[in-house]
């Protein structure tokens, strides 16, 4: 990206709209040391050292999208618990539109709490209460938006079979037990192990399996494209033609994944609808999660820290505008 294209595609991302659905998230991080187990279980004694709180789930896919300079507006629900609190304060500071999020009395707000010693995780526990008979309280006027991204992670924004696409880009991370969104999505961005439930082919370990399986998609919903996430293996397009582009994976020496499928969703979207070039948009979104898993936690991604990153790792991002 030249200095020239930097201006113009900041000019450009600062004047789109971009709708995020799905399930909110905190993640919790516990971290300390350890130099002992425990005398009641063969577990370490950790010594608390730090304490951090980072937005997850569909929280941080608008995070991703507001750090690039996206106006983004949320809507989802969290409980009116210390939790809820901290996670909207976290999408406020990212100058998120939280307007529209659901604020439910007596609800746990989801939480996936990780404990880390001496720089390993030893434990996760989730906090967690999936409603079945959510829906929007407000009447949604999606006309507003250039892109609406769906982020499922089956915690229960879903359930209720209430989203309708009213002629929009839609772009859809996915869960199997939510399949009415497939519908109304014309993307969806699964991961392997996500492909393999959908489609039925178990074991898929080659670009030939990612092409079959999401052609079985593809034929089944109507998708204009399958973005397969293959993790250290790059991504793959697949176009409504069942033509497949493989994007090669960037190597990073022990990756942490944690919300690198969020990172992924959002820039792709953005740039999908800035250049309409999908495989292009693919290749800019591998690059953004190759950084964000060079980094510990839940990391968002800057549009300043991908050009220095693609730079640093020759990898040519240039598109037209």
């Amino acid at each position: 990206m030249n200095i020239i294209n930097e201006k113009k595609l900041r000019r450009k991302i600062s004047k789109l709209k971009v709708l995020v659905i799905g399930d909110l998230m905190l993640d919790f991080y516990q971290e300390g040391k350890s130099a002992r187990l425990s005398p009641e279980a063969p577990v370490p004694v950790v010594e608390l050292m730090k304490e951090k709180f980072e937005a997850g789930g569909a929280a941080n896919v608008a995070i991703n999208l507001s750090k690039m300079g996206a106006n983004v507006t949320c809507i989802g629900y969290v409980g009116d618990d210390l939790w809820g609190k901290k996670l909207t304060k976290i999408l406020k500071n990212y100058k998120v539109n939280t307007r529209n999020i659901d604020i439910i009395k007596n609800h746990i707000t989801t939480v996936k709490q990780r404990i880390i010693s001496n720089s390993n995780q030893v434990v996760r526990v989730d906090h967690e209460k999936v409603l079945k008979t959510w829906k929007p309280r407000i009447n949604i006027k999606y006309e507003k938006y250039d892109i609406i991204i769906l982020s499922d992670y089956n915690k229960g924004v879903f359930k209720n079979n209430w989203f309708k696409n009213n002629g929009n880009i839609v772009v859809l991370d996915p869960k199997k037990s939510n399949n009415h969104l497939f519908k109304n999505s014309s993307i969806i961005t699964p991961n392997l192990d996500e492909l393999s439930i959908l489609s039925g082919i178990k074991n898929i370990v080659n670009n030939n399996l990612v092409h079959k399986a999401s052609k079985i998609l593809i034929e089944k919903y109507g998708f204009e494209y399958v973005i397969a996430k293959k993790g250290r293996k790059g991504i793959s397009v697949i176009n409504n033609q069942f033509n497949i582009e493989n994007i090669k994976p960037i190597k990073i020496n022990n990756p942490d994944v944690t919300g690198a499928g969020d990172t992924v969703i959002a820039i792709f979207s953005l740039f999908y609808v800035i250049t309409k070039n999908v495989r292009k948009s693919a290749l800019i979104a591998n690059c953004s999660a190759a950084m964000v898993v060079n980094k510990k936690g839940t990391v968002a991604c800057s549009l300043n820290e991908l050009i220095n990153f693609s730079i640093n790792n020759k990898i040519n991002l240039s598109i037209s505008l």
